[in-house]
């Protein structure tokens, strides 16, 4: 699991390009970990269900890894849009990798601890 910085009250977040950068640059850099130790078989990346949903989504039903969040923004919801951002990148790492290693991803919608 790789932390972000949250605070319940967005309107509170002072510096919206800290916790995006934080945010992306963490899984980046727990990635490029596994690419390089070529013995990693497979990761467990424990996300957020904020990388597939905006508070004012319209979606009914379960969703499903073609499902993103493309609304929430910076200015919307840095949390929310950071980790989508994040998602999207581990994804794109894991396409790009030349690694054999498998990857799959849980959407919690709440962690504690």
């Amino acid at each position: 699991h790789t932390a972000s910085p949250c605070l319940l009250d967005v309107s509170k977040v002072r510096n919206r390009r800290e916790v995006m950068n934080t945010t992306v640059f963490g899984i980046k850099n727990v990635l490029e970990a596994v690419e390089k130790s070529g013995t990693v078989q497979r990761v467990v990346l424990t996300s957020s269900t904020t990388a597939v949903y905006h508070q004012t989504s319209d979606k009914k039903g379960a969703f499903d890894e073609s499902d993103w969040n493309n609304k929430s923004t910076m200015k919307s919801n840095v949390y929310f849009a950071a980790k989508a951002a994040a998602e999207r990148t581990a994804w794109e790492i894991k396409a790009n990798s030349n690694q054999e290693w498998e990857m799959t991803s849980l959407l919690g919608s709440i962690l504690v601890g």
